[in-house]
């Protein structure tokens, strides 16, 4: 052996594991955003009942309550969802960004979960012995057209 085969140190499989997890949630995530970001979800992808939620969380910003019309009050959501909606739209109307600003952050709020869960899937395969199934999985996790569409509906499945 040469004096650089000597040198080569082995890769520790763990690190390359979790560098593979980093490009894969990245990759994810930068689709997800510039789907988000650049409009393609406006109109085509987001869930008419996003679109309840988002008023309900505009609502209780407005300080007209928990209410779909702003008079009677209203139930049939997840409460957890709009919770996390809320300050959302709050940071919008403070700021005056308008209504599909808010409708994109609300996005990108469903990106970060769906990133999370993502890499509890990876870490969960990981630790019952499955190194290669935890890859495969966030693959499919991140970059399968359903699992991203699905993330970008804009409703409380982002809770996973």
């Amino acid at each position: 052996m040469t004096a650089t085969a000597d040198a080569v140190v082995p890769t520790d499989p763990a690190a390359s594991g979790r560098r593979g997890l980093v490009v894969l949630a990245l990759l994810g995530t930068a689709l997800r955003l510039a789907l988000t970001w650049s409009g393609a979800c406006d109109n085509r992808v987001v869930a008419d009942d996003a679109f309840y939620y988002f008023t309900i969380a505009r609502n209780v910003v407005a300080g007209l309550g928990v209410s779909f019309d702003g008079l009677a009050p209203t139930n049939g959501f997840h409460p957890l969802w709009l919770l996390m909606l809320t300050p959302v739209f709050a940071l919008a109307r403070a700021l005056d960004l308008g209504p599909w600003v808010a409708v994109h952050l609300a996005l990108t709020l469903t990106t970060l979960l769906d990133v999370a869960s993502g890499v509890l899937l990876w870490r969960l395969l990981r630790r019952l012995g499955a190194p290669r199934g935890a890859h495969w999985a966030a693959a499919a996790w991140f970059l399968s057209p359903f699992t991203v569409l699905l993330s970008l509906r804009g409703l409380e499945s982002a809770l996973n």
